[in-house]
């Protein structure tokens, strides 16, 4: 039975502690939990370019296979099995378009640490995606409060570090490939903002005048940001 088939829950009954104790995530196997990625692939990804599904995915059979996943050998960090099971708990939710036990069990496990204020100065990219995919969790509930608060979170964390700048993003990020992953997730935080606040009428977490003019924008056609045409940018999209 598809994990989605079990019918759509706001409010669940609290589970027995010997069943919340048990790890949602093996008992869906490697090839649905890759079903599943390949789903956030075509229904996030391709809108919001902020996490490579793919290396996920690539990912999935050894954090399977360990008992201790997040162990060195294994190269996952506790991060990346976070990330899987948020994808997942998404990929779940639009299923079953809305919350279910499954997608709520594996948010359980790991909404805490997300939400847990870093003392860090400088941003760790994993944390922000994680608040990324979060929000879009929530979204895909019918949760849009909730989005728009998780999105909020990211992008004070953006501006404190600033992802806004051209010069900090330079600075911070002298590699070109996590340099391209940091600008990528601004702007995706910056249109996720935009989104949540027109739905939900409340304020935009990210002003358009602290933004650097010279701040490099993607070039993907498909996710081309325009911060003068965001309406547009919104009706293409959704």
């Amino acid at each position: 039975m598809s994990p989605t088939e079990s019918g759509p829950v706001i409010e669940s009954p609290r589970q027995s502690p010997a069943l919340e104790d048990v790890d949602v995530l093996p008992t869906l196997g490697v090839t649905e939990i890759q079903r599943l990625l390949e789903i956030f692939d075509e229904e996030v990804q391709s809108i919001y370019p902020f996490i490579d599904v793919k290396e996920l995915s690539d990912k999935v059979p050894s954090i399977l296979q360990s008992s201790s996943p997040c162990e060195p050998q294994t190269g996952n960090s506790l991060k990346d099995v976070q990330m899987v099971k948020l994808a997942v708990a998404s990929s779940v939710a639009i299923e079953a378009q809305g919350q279910n036990n499954i997608s709520k069990r594996l948010i359980d496990d790991v909404e805490p640490v997300i939400c847990r204020v870093s003392g860090e100065a400088f941003i760790d990219l994993q944390e922000l995606q994680l608040m990324i995919m979060l929000s879009i969790y929530w979204f895909h509930c019918g949760e849009e409060l909730l989005a728009w608060r998780s999105i909020g979170m990211a992008g004070r964390e953006t501006l404190e570090v600033g992802l806004h700048r051209r010069a900090s993003l330079l600075e911070n990020f002298k590699d070109a490939s996590e340099r391209d992953l940091a600008m990528r997730c601004f702007w995706c935080v910056y249109i996720l903002d935009r989104r949540w606040s027109y739905g939900t009428s409340l304020s935009f977490g990210i002003s358009d005048r602290d933004i650097d003019p010279q701040l490099p924008e993607p070039v993907r056609k498909s996710y081309e940001v325009r911060k003068n045409n965001v309406d547009g940018l919104l009706t293409a999209a959704f």
